[in-house]
């Protein structure tokens, strides 16, 4: 919760992730997490109405394709982003969609199966990816073609089916303007 009604949210319970597991907390590192099951949790916050959004999220990925964040609609090919962890590849993307089937991944390392702080920060004129504080890549700019579309945790919409995050996400921060000079 956010503290400034900014929550995000999942009103079906079974569709909910797990931050608690037979009376214990769900733990990485030590700290407590949100763990998603890889096959219907996921979380949604309201639209953010900017064209510029900055995403700090300490997450781990544990299957092939791992949606962190997304930023879209929920059934069609119709979607601006997604940061995307590939545990299968050893590697992350970013990728920028535009409805029609063209799109752009930027493709970057990162250790998978291992804990990870990612910064993402996209404009009208360039998205740029963090890794624990380092630049990982850098892409062309995002066509933001509704401010109004809501941002989701843990899931995206492939055009043909959803894809849900297995894994944990810890201390996620959205903001709607430009914090690319706090990504340390």
């Amino acid at each position: 919760q956010s503290g400034n009604g900014n929550d995000a949210v999942q009103a079906v319970n079974n569709n909910q992730p797990t931050i608690c597991s037979n009376l214990s907390i769900v733990y990485e590192n030590g700290k407590p997490a949100v763990e998603y099951n890889g096959t219907n949790n996921y979380l949604e916050l309201n639209s953010i109405s900017s064209t510029t959004v900055s995403c700090f999220s300490v997450a781990l990925g544990d299957s092939t394709n791992d949606p962190l964040i997304y930023r879209g609609t929920t059934n069609t090919n119709d979607w601006e982003w997604l940061l995307e962890l590939n545990k299968g590849a050893n590697d992350a993307r970013l990728r920028r969609w535009d409805n029609g089937g063209s799109g752009t991944n930027t493709s970057f390392t990162y250790s998978a199966g291992n804990q990870g702080i990612f910064s993402v920060f996209i404009d009208t004129t360039e998205a740029s990816v963090y890794t624990d504080g380092s630049l990982a890549a850098t892409g062309n700019a995002v066509t933001i073609r509704d401010a109004g579309r809501p941002l989701f945790l843990g899931f995206y919409f492939d055009g043909s089916n959803p894809v849900y995050l297995d894994g944990k996400q810890q201390e996620i921060i959205i903001y709607a303007s430009d914090q690319s000079d706090n990504r340390t």
